[in-house]
């Protein structure tokens, strides 16, 4: 009992000092490790498997099936954004004239001297409703245009957020659990787009290496004690609006990098608790990201070209938000209920560092209903804030789909455990 007390007596004191750094969200640890008591219930061993993760709304998808459809609504939603605006922004803004004229001699480059303001107003906002958006402008010309200008959020109307929040994951994994005791590996290479695809936001390309370990044992009868730590190593680089719509116009995956990459090293930990009411009900505390945090440090692409490569300049240190998750789980034959709540202590957390945020009380509950007809064949019905999955596996393949009722978000799950 000593050790566990002061256990938890150093993850509370870590737990008050993460609050500190700055929010990060990335979390792929498995769902054993992450609620380690769950070690004393699972027995695997996966060598090696695989995980494809892919999501969209329906401009994304759209964006990717055919994208000039897409930026003809964004350069509408530009031309009618930038027609409001009066001659103080465009003096202010020379580098929004500077890209129209780049892609058209014509654009009426004005000098607001103060006896012409008015005329001169006139005749870009006569410009952007007739010759911007006419036929013979072009789709693809407006198209590099929109995305010359895709990273001013000024530049587009804020309420017609055109969507775009497109992310692909693939997890490389393989992990052996038994008797408490578990360690596993997994790589994840990913794209965790912006939610606007235009008007501001960025997305992020990453990689992600990591190891995890972890174990829990019995403090009585019905008690059980888990705990679990996750060291890792990450290369990510962000990808701009522009560089996005650029990738895809010109259909060069190489468009999307940008100058700047950033390597870093972290570390998460988490632990838990589970009390066991009988053989059908148990209840799970888990402390997670406890912390979980990096240490970025920076290089350009330069410096990689030339072999200069110097990591001397810290970037930052980035957190995923501390959290604790109560959870009341029931199992009778093959039925098994999960009930969760979570993200109750970072959204607390994350109203402290950020003024205008509001408590959103249904992004706590998930629950998930499954049923198993063996240990390696089941079927899996999930619900979580507005997001509805159906999920099947089948000895050792995966396979799910989901959706997003708020953003029309569609998600595709497909994997195997060899």
């Amino acid at each position: 009992m000593k050790k566990i007390t002061i256990v938890l007596a150093l993850m509370m004191v870590v737990f008050t000092l993460s609050a500190a750094f700055v929010p990060f969200s990335y979390n792929r640890t498995s769902k054993t490790f992450s609620s380690p008591t769950l070690l004393l219930e699972e027995n695997e061993s996966t060598p090696f498997g695989f995980l494809l993760d892919f999501s969209s709304d329906i401009s994304g998808l759209s964006f990717l099936a055919y994208p000039l459809s897409v930026t003809e609504k964004a350069a509408k939603n530009m031309a009618y954004a930038l027609e409001a605006k009066d001659a103080e922004w465009w003096r202010s803004n020379p580098e929004v004239i500077s890209v129209f004229s780049s892609f058209d001699a014509s654009f009426p480059t004005p000098t607001f001297e103060e006896d012409r303001e008015n005329l001169e107003l006139w005749k870009i906002r006569n410009y952007l409703t007739s010759t911007f958006l006419s036929s013979s402008y072009g789709e693809e010309r407006r198209a590099y245009v929109v995305s010359s200008l895709s990273g001013d959020s000024e530049a587009f109307l804020e309420n017609e957020k055109i969507g775009g929040d497109t992310d692909f994951f693939l997890s490389l994994f393989g992990e052996s659990i038994s008797d408490g005791f578990g360690w596993g590996w997994n790589v994840n290479l990913g794209f965790d787009g912006s939610d606007r695809l235009f008007g501001g936001g960025k997305s992020i390309f990453s990689v992600d290496a990591r190891g995890e370990i972890g174990y829990a044992f019995a403090v009585s009868d019905k008690v059980n004690f888990g705990i679990s730590c996750i060291p890792s190593l990450r290369m990510e680089t962000y990808i701009l609006p522009s560089s996005y719509t650029l990738s895809r116009l010109q259909g060069s995956v190489l468009s999307l990098f940008t100058e700047d990459f950033r390597f870093g090293v972290g570390i998460e930990v988490n632990a838990g608790v589970s009390y066991r009411v009988n053989e059908e009900l148990s209840f799970t505390l888990d402390g997670r990201n406890l912390p979980s945090l990096y240490s970025y440090w920076g290089i350009s692409l330069g410096d990689m070209a030339s072999f200069n490569l110097n990591f001397n300049r810290l970037k930052d240190t980035w957190i995923e938000l501390p959290d604790g998750v109560l959870g009341a789980h029931w199992r009778r034959g093959g039925h098994r209920v999960d009930v969760v709540m979570d993200s109750i202590v970072s959204q607390l957390l994350w109203m402290k560092e950020v003024e205008d945020y509001d408590f959103d009380f249904m992004l706590c509950p998930k629950v998930q209903y499954s049923y198993f007809f063996s240990p390696d064949k089941s079927l899996t019905a999930y619900l979580e804030n507005s997001l509805i999955a159906f999920g099947v596996d089948y000895n050792g393949f995966s396979f799910s789909l989901s959706y997003g009722i708020d953003d029309n978000n569609i998600g595709v799950k497909a994997g195997y455990r060899f």
